[in-house]
């Protein structure tokens, strides 16, 4: 009996499948016989196509009859893989004013298909359809054998409005696929950056810091806050920050775009040119501005010579060193006042008592030095006492309301000099708040109101009685620049009752520290211990160093000084740490 058959199907013969014949000749005295068909694997193809069928029927029998109607399918299972779908979108930012428009959506697959796969969209966010944005259709169809297809979203702009409703989003989901399957979950977000009002306000959530070393970086960094008319964070504004008054120019990053959060941070802001004093800065976006409060800019590390405190004079001037930038600013500020019996020497001489080694090692400590010039007396009227404490008591006064210029903390200052000079800051010390109406210490040179007095004094030699020269106690005292610089000078006077710092001790004084050598023969210990004895008296912190064998510039005299300079140069720092070192 011959069966011949008859292929149908979507299968196509040899491309995807074999047959072994198409007739099946069943023997005589048999009851069966078989043909094959086999798959073939198409895998070179990058394709993915569905699954195929082999419909086999039978077409005629000889020597037979069909049972009715035999039919049998074969299908012939893909194994490309589905294809899976990705979404991505560019650019995810549009303005609303349709400058960025479109933004693109692609629906990418895995592998080509040899069947057009229709992806799906749905779409959620604040925006709204029409009003906000429109799209060119709610699904992407890729071809066959393609890999991707399109469609795209546009910002439209609703400037009419008169309100500013803030950024809103166009969230793209994928909600099918057909003939394929999407990859994980996939999800764009656009985001239509609100262009109505722009920037209704700037404000500092983070002031700049109130203390600053030019051309170093600020201790805290700026932040400006930008909102529209509702409240709302601006996001991407350029802010812009300058100086408004104090000239000069700012260094680092001026121009900062604000976060997701409205806010600009200034990282690494600093003053880079001008003169130490006060900055406010202004903080600008979009025509919309704010000022700071005040940034005083003072001087970086280094030595600043001969500035005027005050006057005219050009003997009324300071040095000053500013200690490393390391050292959190204000610091507190130490001023030497040099000896030279009121008539020579000068703040330039790096010899003086107690100066330069004292000064290292205050500047280590982080201590703003100065050191102190004044007039010295001649002939003339005008440089004689109390000319003298006149300019201290400015230079003072100069330090406390413009010593932020150094750096310097106006609130902690520290005096301390050596012969003449000993005495001028042991004058600076016991005068703190007495009143012109009693007698007139301060002067009119400037700085009216401002308080000239001191923190800590180190009197160091120095004569303190001036009444005591009279004295037969007292034969070998030796003050050579007396006679000029005190007019009544030798005699018993109200100018030197007035001039001796014992006759002004009392309980108000700040501590004290007197050193005095037991062999100096110019001026004797016996003037520092009568003013360590007044002012124990008054009940003021006082210390009293007497350095055994020591002349009045406290090197050897009859055997080994005791201590040593550099044991002096460490109580002296050791004091000012005691009472005015942060």
């Amino acid at each position: 009996v011959t069966v011949s058959l008859g292929f149908t199907g979507t299968a196509t013969l040899t491309t995807d499948y074999t047959r072994s014949g198409t007739s099946i000749v069943i023997p005589a005295l048999s009851t069966s016989n078989t043909m094959t068909v086999g798959a073939v694997d198409d895998s070179g193809a990058p394709e993915s196509e569905p699954d195929e069928t082999v419909i086999i029927d039978i077409t005629g029998v000889t020597n037979g009859t069909e049972s009715g109607t035999q039919q049998t399918t074969i299908t012939i299972v893909d194994d490309d893989g589905v294809p899976t779908v990705t979404l991505s979108a560019t650019p995810l930012n549009l303005d609303e004013d349709g400058s960025d428009n479109p933004s693109v959506v692609t629906a990418t697959l895995s592998n080509p298909s040899t069947q057009s796969v229709t992806v799906s969209l749905g779409f959620t966010g604040s925006a709204s359809l029409t009003t906000d944005y429109t799209r060119s259709g709610t699904s992407i169809v890729i071809p066959a054998l393609s890999t991707s297809n399109t469609i795209t979203i546009g910002a439209v702009d609703d400037s009419g409005a008169p309100e500013s409703e803030g950024n809103e989003t166009v969230i793209v989901d994928i909600t099918g696929v057909t003939n394929g399957m999407e990859s994980g979950t996939q999800q764009e977000t656009i985001t239509i950056i609100d262009d109505d009002t722009g920037p209704a306000s700037v404000s500092i959530v983070t002031a700049p810091p109130s203390i600053a070393v030019s051309s170093v970086t600020f201790t805290q960094s700026p932040v400006a806050e930008v909102l529209d008319v509702s409240s709302n964070p601006v996001v991407g504004q350029n802010v812009t920050v300058s100086i408004e008054t104090g000239g000069g120019s700012l260094g680092g990053t001026t121009t900062v775009t604000t976060d997701g959060s409205g806010r600009a941070t200034f990282s690494n802001l600093s003053v880079t040119s001008g003169s130490p004093g006060e900055r406010t800065l202004r903080f600008a976006a979009d025509g919309e501005q704010t000022v700071s409060g005040p940034v005083h800019v003072s001087y970086s590390q280094g030595t600043y010579l001969d500035l005027q405190y005050c006057g005219s004079n050009p003997l009324q001037r300071l040095d000053v060193y500013v200690p490393n930038n390391s050292f959190p600013r204000p610091r507190p500020v130490v001023a030497y006042v040099h000896g030279g019996s009121w008539v020579s020497h000068d703040k330039s001489e790096e010899d003086l008592l107690l100066w330069a080694d004292v000064r290292a090692e205050l500047l280590g400590r982080g201590y703003v030095v100065t050191t102190l010039n004044y007039r010295l007396a001649t002939a003339a009227a005008s440089t004689k006492w109390p000319a003298q404490i006149h300019d201290l008591k400015c230079a003072v006064r100069h330090l406390r309301a413009d010593g932020i210029d150094y750096g310097a903390d106006g609130n902690e200052i520290g005096v301390w000099g050596a012969s003449a000079g000993g005495h001028l800051v042991a004058m600076l010390g016991v005068t703190n708040g007495v009143s012109p109406a009693v007698h007139d210490f301060e002067g009119s040179l400037g700085y009216s109101g401002v308080s000239s007095a001191v923190q800590a004094t180190v009197a160091i030699t120095g004569i303190h009685d001036m009444t005591a020269t009279q004295a037969p106690t007292h034969p070998e005292l030796d003050v050579g620049g007396a006679a000029t610089a005190f007019a009544s000078w030798p005699g018993a006077s109200a100018e030197l009752d007035e001039a001796s710092p014992i006759w002004w001790a009392s309980s108000d004084d700040p501590p004290f520290l007197i050193i005095h050598g037991d062999t100096d023969a110019t001026v004797d210990v016996a003037q520092s211990q009568r003013l360590f004895g007044f002012l124990d008296v008054e009940g003021v912190d006082a210390e009293l160093q007497v350095v055994a064998n020591a002349d009045h510039n406290l090197e050897d005299a009859g055997g080994t000084a005791t201590p040593s300079i550099a044991q002096l140069v460490q109580q002296v720092a050791n004091f000012f740490d005691a009472w005015i070192s942060y």
